[in-house]
């Protein structure tokens, strides 16, 4: 017999669990932005009052084909690079970026589109998505 709570159905909410590839998605965040002004992802790293921070920064480079750099700033800062994700048509991480919280692995899938406006140079609106999974075990 299936009940209620076990469907993670309580106080008529539902609580699904999106599982990839044996890695469960903890969620999925989009914003639309200046591509000059980057942007910054926060999550609770479960001790009280400390975060992990993903710093997103873009540039782009006509000459060059799409590119990620990360960097560790520090045990809760990671730097990331991305230079060409202003494809309109959309750009993306085809191979998550792996990490570790506590001893738990985590990725990180990034996907982004933009829009530059012809009387705005230097003025491009990325929408980006980040998606994180967790290994489920």
């Amino acid at each position: 017999m299936i009940t209620n709570t076990s469907i993670g159905y309580t106080s008529g909410k539902i609580s699904p669990k999106l599982i990839s590839a044996g890695k469960r998605l903890l969620f999925t965040e989009s914003a639309c932005f200046l591509e000059s002004d980057g942007i910054e992802l926060k999550i609770p790293s479960g001790l009280e009052g400390n975060e992990f921070t993903f710093q997103f920064c873009f540039d782009s480079n006509k000459e060059g084909q799409p590119a990620i750099k990360v960097d560790v700033i520090d045990s809760v800062t990671i730097k990331i690079s991305l230079t060409n994700f202003n494809n309109v048509l959309g750009t993306g991480t085809t191979s998550p970026l792996e990490f570790h919280i506590g001893n738990k692995k985590h990725w990180l899938l990034i996907y982004t589109t933009s829009l530059t406006g012809k009387d705005d140079v230097g003025k491009t609106l990325i929408n980006m998505t980040v998606s994180m999974y967790r290994d489920d075990i």
